[in-house]
């Protein structure tokens, strides 16, 4: 189901080695999803993705949320939580600040 939703099934056989930045992002985030917690812990999820992928990842991510799941992401880009509900927090120099 993963592979699919991230069309990976042309690399499934390859060696994670010779897959290239996205595809290791995109392998990350599926086993990250696979389990279904209750909790996802994220950092820089949209790096190196394509923006298909970008667009499942976020719409994926807003059911998460929309079926009770907490999810805590980091991010150097403000936009990658624009479509998401979310209580942002911003750390300059090392001091946490409501954004």
């Amino acid at each position: 189901q993963w592979v699919r939703f991230y069309e990976l099934e042309e690399s499934i056989d390859s060696e994670v080695r010779k897959y290239s930045l996205g595809m290791r992002q995109k392998l990350g985030l599926i086993q990250a999803f696979m389990e279904q917690p209750d909790l996802l812990l994220l950092d820089e999820p949209f790096n190196s993705l394509d923006p298909m992928s970008v667009k499942k990842t976020q719409t994926y991510l807003q059911t998460f949320l929309d079926q009770g799941g907490t999810l805590i992401m980091c991010s150097h880009h403000a936009g990658d939580f624009a479509d998401l509900p979310n209580r942002t927090l911003r750390m300059i120099d090392g001091e946490i600040y409501e954004a």
